[in-house]
């Protein structure tokens, strides 16, 4: 069964408030543009068409194997930006990194994620399930309402 919540601009606030700083990035890509884990973690500059308001998944990275692109919000537009002028100032195709400095590894995001959960007193907020996001998109373009919209960690 999938269960659904609603998501506010609250919410993502109090969230992001609990996130250690290295994780704060992964969150906003996630919560902005839906992406899994995998699809998050492999992520590189070439992926993003800041001209077009992109962010692309390269297929064999997506669900199924299959690519995809999505709108990207101001916000999110902001976030990518920062992070690849990041990656590109240390000559590596690599977005986000840890508190050492090193690739974020895909078995380590969940404990830290349902950690700030945690702390942000989200009880609402499920682990597991796929999330239906109200936030505004690309101009034009509505509001993300998908149940494909998934936790970060999912």
């Amino acid at each position: 069964m999938l269960a659904f919540i609603s998501w506010t601009e609250e919410k993502e606030a109090r969230l992001l408030a609990q996130c250690h700083e290295h994780l704060r990035d992964v969150v906003v890509t996630a919560l902005h543009t839906g992406f899994r884990r995998n699809e998050l973690l492999n992520l590189r500059p070439g992926d993003i068409d800041f001209t077009r308001g992109l962010v692309r998944v390269r297929a064999g990275y997506g669900k199924n194997g299959e690519g995809r692109s999505v709108p990207t919000t101001n916000t999110l537009k902001d976030v990518l930006r920062r992070v690849v002028t990041e990656t590109e100032a240390l000559s590596s195709s690599t977005f986000f990194r840890n508190r050492l400095g090193a690739p974020v590894r895909v078995y380590a995001l969940p404990e830290a994620f349902e950690n700030a959960v945690q702390r942000a007193g989200l009880v609402d907020f499920h682990f597991t399930i796929p999330l239906a996001l109200g936030l505004p998109t690309a101009p034009g373009l509505g509001t993300v309402q998908s149940g494909r919209n998934r936790h970060p960690c999912s």
